[in-house]
């Protein structure tokens, strides 16, 4: 495909998924939802102090190792031994994404309207083929069959994607400027299978679902961050509610950003508050089971 052609594409995609979410609409009755929390377990395993103020964005390597970022001037690529951090390299950037491929390459997000090659050994940066001009890049996702998709800026509803194992596309969608969001489920065609806008429980007028990161597991569920409400919200690769665990409870304030670690094990970055007196974020490694 010639690059004006895709270019011309990559636009009339978003256009047109942002066509169909436009038309959805919160409903504001009250849902019913069952959870069964009698399997889920959640423990802290480790925690890890960073030299960062929080962790916007992070992503863990085959090879044990973790990117982080801070999206403000800092990405560290991090070795965890001996239960303490080893910083591999450090490299003065900002990144709003990045994502590993196959090949354990790193594909950087920088809010310009290409995407980004970062060699992990000298943070030295190249262009790719995925130039969306006029628009900008935000987040970005690489699909199990190395698709990458792009959010584009200035975004119509898209924030964060994740892919489920069997396909389905999990987008978070910013509903305004206060980060009130909601979940929504695509199919492989781009069919909405269902949208999940927070549980009773947790999420009320006054404290909004507030997603600030997605994940899905081995085990085919999605686990989403609720960074404001300290909660983790587990759904099923369909959407529907499976259960809530409020972090808090384990010692966890302010999580921020999520990534698988070894089997049964994930990592919870977290960030620090203005005028907080703890002004370094920490990295947490919980290990979990029953999703």
């Amino acid at each position: 495909m010639e690059e004006e052609e895709y270019k011309a594409e990559m636009i009339r995609q978003e256009l047109e998924t942002e066509s169909k979410l436009s038309k959805l609409t919160v409903s504001s009755e009250p849902q019913v939802m069952k959870t069964d929390k009698a399997n889920i377990k959640i423990k802290v395993e480790t925690k890890f102090v960073t030299d960062l103020s929080r962790i916007y964005c992070l992503v863990s390597c085959q090879d044990g190792s973790v990117w982080i970022a801070d999206n403000r001037k800092t990405v560290q690529h991090i070795k965890i031994e001996q239960n303490k951090i080893e910083v591999i390299s450090r490299f003065s950037m900002i990144v709003w994404d990045m994502a590993i491929t196959s090949t354990n390459a790193i594909l950087v997000s920088d809010g310009g309207s290409l995407l980004k090659w970062m060699n992990a050994g000298t943070g030295q940066i190249t262009h790719t083929m995925y130039d969306i001009a006029p628009l900008t890049t935000c987040r970005i996702h690489i699909t199990t069959d190395n698709r990458v998709i792009i959010e584009l800026y200035p975004w119509g509803k898209y924030s964060l994607l994740e892919e489920s194992v069997q396909g389905n596309i999990c987008v978070v969608d910013k509903l305004d400027e206060s980060r009130r969001g909601r979940v929504i489920i695509l199919g492989q065609s781009g069919q909405v299978i269902q949208i999940y806008t927070g549980h009773p429980d947790i999420n009320t007028e006054d404290r909004p679902f507030k997603p600030s990161d997605i994940l899905t597991t081995p085990l085919d569920n999605v686990i989403v961050a609720d960074s404001k409400n300290h909660a983790l919200h587990i759904l099923d690769s369909n959407g529907q509610i499976i259960s809530y665990y409020r972090v808090n409870l384990i010692g966890i304030q302010g999580l921020y950003s999520l990534a698988l670690s070894t089997p049964g094990h994930l990592y919870i970055g977290n960030y620090t508050s203005d005028g907080s007196p703890e002004q370094k974020a920490k990295l947490f490694e919980l290990k979990y089971s029953g999703f």
